[in-house]
């Protein structure tokens, strides 16, 4: 079986233009907490997880450097893939956590499959859109949550 026919992103790809992707990709198998890249990292991958039972967590750093887990990746998944379409550095850094099998696909084969595969820009457009209203849906809980501890504090203050 081909290294990419089981990831979702790819599916909907034609077979030639997934395998011309599968030739340009390296197969990796990094140990239990092996960072695969960093918050701040130049964006020059896209990864999919081929293979395994573990899982990659992303966690990011704030300007204080609090870390917060913001994500995990399993078996299927495709992961790295905002930085290398917006051209920014990494926004996390990436955990394995377990035993995985990654394919690391190059920044340059990665937008050239996304300019000539309709099926694959659907399908990351789909990704993109679902990863936003769960960002949108987290920034309204956490906004939530602070506006009801300042209203109760505002209420205990009231009564002296």
């Amino acid at each position: 079986m081909p290294l990419l026919d089981e990831i979702g992103a790819f599916r909907d790809m034609d077979q030639i233009e997934r395998n011309r992707l599968e030739r340009a990709s390296a197969v990796l198998q990094p140990r239990d907490g092996s960072e695969i890249f960093s918050q701040g990292d130049p964006a020059d991958a896209v990864y999919a997880i081929v293979g395994g039972e573990g899982h990659v967590r992303f966690e990011a750093a704030d300007p204080s450097s609090k870390t917060s887990m913001v994500a995990v990746c399993k078996q299927g998944d495709i992961f790295g893939e905002v930085g290398v379409i917006d051209g920014s550095a990494r926004t996390s850094t990436a955990v394995v956590e377990g035993r995985v099998c990654l394919a690391r696909i190059p920044a340059s084969s990665f937008i050239a499959a996304l300019s000539s595969s309709a099926g694959l820009g659907h399908v990351v457009c789909h990704m993109l859109a679902r990863r936003l209203q769960w960002t949108v849906t987290l920034f309204q809980d956490a906004s939530f949550e602070r506006c009801d501890q300042a209203a109760l504090l505002g209420l205990l203050r009231s009564f002296g």
